[in-house]
Order: structure tokens, then C-alpha cells, then sequence
């Protein structure tokens, strides 16, 4: 950061589950914070990626978020063993509070998000294999410690791998525009 070394620059430079959070002001890796009252199991590690329990395609977590700090997150990971499939990932909660749901793939780059929606939902098509993460906030304008439960599941249907970039495109709702099939999966011109 400014031409000096840093430890992380986002919380996916974190590799320790113990300190699986990169504090942004002073760029080194820290323990996440465990501030929900009450807060899930998960906690302090799921506040980042190292640190985020795995889902199998069909599963699903249960989670408590809150907005304090307002950088508050947790994580869930799936992985992608097969080119072509889908991935349905949706985040269910009750109540009129403002969840968000956004996935990202290992080194933190968005693929898709859903902000306006109860419940959140994301479709994910002809995703490169490999490990993607879930990452669920809540939106407020002030930071509350008062926990709500949410649910997040993360289902896979069987596919083939894209043909064109015209495959590509053909789901464009919530997920990240990747405009050129490589190899049967949609990627991001460099």
C-alpha cells in the first residue's frame, strides 16, 4: 500500500483462520470480531474467507449477522468441481431487516450480487472450477449489534460447459458479466 509492504490488502490475502480479517488501516491480518449479540458458531473466524465453513452443493448454514461494525461479514465457501454447471446460491432470513448477498471467487473478485431482494438470490452459470465464496452483510445506516438469523443454501444443477460467449451472456440478472468461454467456462477478458 503507497509502494510499502503490507501483510493484506483485502481479507483474502488472510490464509489463517484465527486471523482471517485484514484490517484495512493498518493492512495486517486480525482475528475477526465477535461484536453480534448473540452471535453463531462461526464466529470470529467466518468474518473472513480463511476462516468460512464449506458447503456441499445442496447444503445449507445457518448464520447470525449483524451491522456492527458496519464492515461486519460472514462467510460460507462451495466449490466447483464440474465446468457447466449452475449454482443457485439464495439467502433466506424473516423480518424487515436489509440483508446482502454477494459471491466472490478465491482471490476476491465478484461474480455476483443481490441487494435488493427477500429473499436474496444469485445464479452463477458456467462458473471456472475451483473454491467461490459467500459473503453475506447487513445494510444499515447506523451500526446495530442485535443479531439476525439467516439461512444460506447453495444448490448445483448439472450442465455443459459454454460453447460461446453468446452462452455467457444468457444469464445476466445478478452475476458478474464474464464475456469469453475458455475451455467450457465464461471468463473475464483480461
Amino acid at each position: 500500500h503507497d509502494g510499502q509492504c503490507v501483510q493484506c490488502a483485502s481479507s483474502f490475502d488472510c490464509t489463517d483462520a484465527a486471523a482471517s480479517r485484514c484490517d484495512t488501516t493498518t493492512f495486517t491480518c486480525m482475528p475477526g470480531m465477535d461484536v453480534c449479540s448473540p452471535d453463531d458458531n462461526g464466529e470470529p473466524a467466518n468474518d473472513g474467507p480463511a476462516g468460512a465453513a464449506v458447503i456441499a452443493a445442496g447444503g445449507s448454514v445457518d448464520g447470525l449477522i449483524c451491522s456492527s461494525p458496519k464492515s461486519e461479514a460472514d462467510y460460507v465457501a462451495f466449490d466447483v468441481a464440474a465446468l457447466g454447471d449452475t449454482w443457485d446460491v439464495s439467502l433466506a432470513w424473516s423480518g424487515t431487516h436489509d440483508l446482502d448477498l454477494e459471491v466472490l471467487d478465491a482471490q476476491g473478485t465478484a461474480m455476483g450480487y443481490s441487494f435488493w431482494e427477500q429473499p436474496e438470490h444469485i445464479r452463477l452459470t458456467y462458473l471456472p472450477t475451483g473454491r467461490y465464496y459467500a459473503r453475506v452483510t447487513e445494510f444499515s445506516q447506523s451500526p446495530d449489534a442485535a443479531s439476525v438469523a439467516y439461512t444460506l443454501s447453495a444448490a448445483r444443477t448439472a450442465g455443459t460447459g459454454c460453447t460461446s460467449a453468446a452462452d455467457c451472456a444468457a444469464e445476466y440478472r445478478n452475476q458478474i458479466f464474464r464475456c469469453a468461454c475458455d475451455a467450457g467456462a465464461c471468463v473475464a477478458i483480461e
